[in-house]
């Protein structure tokens, strides 16, 4: 019983763990329509397009609320990815006379 007690640790161990790490591109999709930061920023590009500003400031909420949600538990994502959203996001709620295009 001993034996397969130590066998069977660390092979359910090793299984979790190998599960985890593949299952990373089903883990990474949103998982409700609320955390779909994608299709909320599509939605936003078409708004903006015809000028529907009031429309785009709740594009823009809902951006922000769907990003707060899914930074709590983000993994492998690099800091200056999440750095750049953040900083993207602010400009996006900033009055209209400091939206300035930037050179990169």
């Amino acid at each position: 019983m001993k034996k397969f007690i130590s066998y069977s640790i660390p092979i359910v161990t090793l299984t979790i763990f190998v599960l985890l790490m593949l299952g990373g591109n089903y883990l990474k999709k949103p998982l409700n329509s609320s955390e779909n930061i994608i299709a909320f920023v599509e939605i936003s590009i078409e708004h903006a397009k015809v000028e529907k500003w009031d429309i785009l400031k709740q594009d823009i909420a809902s951006i922000d609320s769907a990003w707060k949600k899914l930074y709590t538990h983000s993994f492998s994502v690099e800091r200056d990815e999440i750095y750049n959203i953040k900083f993207n996001l602010a400009r996006l709620r900033a009055p209209y006379p400091l939206r300035i295009n930037l050179p990169h």
